[in-house]
């Protein structure tokens, strides 16, 4: 694996220069929103789901690959998202087996917000239930992007670590940006 152990986990991939880039962009919508107008954190959730939709779609991969499932989804909000913006996603994959993927997604918005994901998806097979091959024609493509191309899943944070001392540090970094701005 080429990446790199930063604090309690391993640095997402960085955006290739060459190989299969999905782009969509989209209005922030009102419903998108905390009352504060940072995009929420659901939105983006959905806004990950909508981009691999869209991505299959494009790719004419609906017939052979209509049933994904997430099995981790890291989210990093490097800058908010505020309402009302313009939000630009590229989509590729970061890593790759014969049955799941991790594919990332870069988040900018016009006025600078700066989101980072990475997600596990397995490809399911529909009438079984079970994770099924994903066929050469779209491994090709995701293959054109991956870092890691023997993919297997992995925790990224020890169940021995004390989350607490991971979520307060991530807590006070948050806050001191917050109160820098």
């Amino acid at each position: 694996m080429n990446r790199t152990k930063v604090d309690d986990h391993v640095a997402m991939a960085e955006l290739p220069t060459t190989g299969s880039i999905f782009q969509v962009s989209w209005p922030v919508r009102t419903g998108d929103i905390h009352t504060d107008k940072q995009l929420r954190l659901d939105a983006i959730a959905r806004y990950l789901q909508d981009a691999g939709f869209d991505n299959l779609v494009d790719r004419g991969a609906m017939d052979t690959h209509p049933l994904w499932m997430v099995r981790r989804t890291v989210i990093d909000v490097l800058e908010p998202v505020v309402w009302p913006d313009r939000v630009r996603l590229q989509r590729w994959c970061s890593g790759l087996s014969s049955k799941w993927c991790s594919m990332r997604v870069r988040i900018r918005s016009d006025s600078g917000g700066l989101i980072e994901t990475e997600a596990f998806w397995i490809n399911i097979d529909p009438k079984t239930g079970m994770p099924a091959t994903i066929s050469e024609k779209f491994t090709a493509a995701l293959a054109s992007t991956a870092v890691d191309e023997h993919l297997h899943w992995r925790r990224w944070i020890d169940p021995d670590t004390d989350i607490r001392r991971i979520l307060h540090s991530r807590c006070a970094r948050a806050i001191s940006t917050l109160s820098i701005t």
